[in-house]
């Protein structure tokens, strides 16, 4: 049997220099297949720019380390929806914005009608939300506050993850329908409060269907990824200003992940070092530096692992109940549609630890 330096020469096995080029190369292709996509992307609109870049997202997290997610930009824009009783009365929230979408209630029917028109858009909304974002089942967000795509591939395990949103649409009522009236008796009385007192936004999920499906809005959101509802439907009311989110945070990776990731790159980097001879690195030097190396290893993988149950714990914390499928439970991670009060932004940014997309 060959020696090891003889095997190399043939092909049969790999040295860690290699090794380190490979990876090093298929890094650089990698990349440049992202390049080349967003270049291809600037040239699409809308719902399909947003898709082709969260397949994309997605697909880069499923085989290589999240940081690199974040070199292919989110191209979603939040929609704006204006409830109004007229086209002629503008949301002020939306006031100089472009394409506004607007839904006319018709005071002239009764509040209870209304009250299920403006419980639908919100529903469908989060239903349109929760089905563009790829029901949960798709790694979008990288989560990570990784400045450079090569730290963050080179240090992802010491990285601390929070979780990443999207705000899909925001759903406002024109001040013409909060001060709209309708007469009883000749007396004029306010219309929308009467509609506010009706609205049942988790009755409307539990009792309707999304088009074209046999579950109920409740049983498409909950199956197989929730066990409880998402946040917003226990809330009947619909604020002026109400946002759709899309909350996400994947933990995925524990402390022996870490350990185990941390171990393979330092031995990796290592052994790709040349090693000195011993005019260049002699005696007491040589062994300084061994244990320095040695200190430098340990600390990374202790470091990591640490990160990582934080991360963890942080997942667990901001999941709540919210288990999701993945083995490991919340602590693993959710993603989840949420309707929050768009006015009060300290929930928001408390649900969320990066905002992407367009608003």
């Amino acid at each position: 049997m060959g020696s090891l330096k003889e095997m190399n020469r043939k092909g049969d096995m790999l040295t860690p220099a290699q090794l380190v080029i490979i990876i090093l190369s298929v890094l650089g292709l990698v990349i440049a297949i992202i390049v080349i996509v967003n270049l291809n992307m600037t040239d699409e609109a809308g719902e399909k720019a947003c898709t082709l870049s969260l397949l994309t997202r997605a697909g880069i997290g499923s085989i290589l380390p999240s940081p690199l997610q974040s070199a292919t930009p989110l191209r979603c824009t939040t929609k704006k929806i204006c409830i109004t009783d007229s086209v002629k009365h503008e949301c002020s929230q939306f006031k100089g914005e472009k394409d506004v979408k607007y839904e006319i209630v018709d005071i002239k029917k009764s509040s209870a009608e209304a009250a299920r028109t403006i419980e639908q858009i919100n529903v469908e909304s989060m239903y349109n939300c929760w089905k563009l974002m790829g029901q949960g089942k798709m790694d979008i967000f990288p989560g990570t506050g990784s400045d450079s795509i090569f730290t963050g591939f080179l240090f992802q395990e010491i990285v601390s993850i929070t979780p990443s949103c999207f705000i899909c649409d925001r759903i406002s009522i024109s001040d013409g329908l909060l001060k709209s009236e309708y007469v009883v008796n000749k007396v004029k009385t306010p219309y929308y409060p009467e509609v506010v007192k009706l609205m049942d936004v988790e009755k409307y999920a539990e009792t309707h269907y999304p088009e074209g499906s046999k579950q109920t809005y409740v049983q498409v959101f909950t199956n197989d990824e929730l066990r409880v509802y998402p946040s917003g439907l226990k809330d009947k009311k619909v604020w002026d200003n109400t946002g759709i989110v899309f909350m996400q945070i994947i933990t995925k990776m524990g402390a022996l992940d870490a350990i185990k990731m941390a171990g393979i790159k330092d031995v990796a980097a290592l052994a790709a070092v040349p090693k000195p001879g011993a005019k260049v690195l002699p005696g007491v030097v040589a062994k300084v530096a061994a244990y320095i190396a040695i200190v430098a290893v340990l600390t990374h993988a202790t470091v990591s692992a640490v990160v990582q149950v934080d991360n963890q714990r942080t997942s667990a914390v901001v999941c709540g109940d919210l288990t999701g499928n993945r083995e490991g439970g919340m602590r693993q991670g959710c993603s989840v549609a949420m309707r929050v009060n768009y006015d009060k932004v300290d929930e928001i940014n408390k649900a969320c630890g990066i905002i992407e997309g367009n608003p």
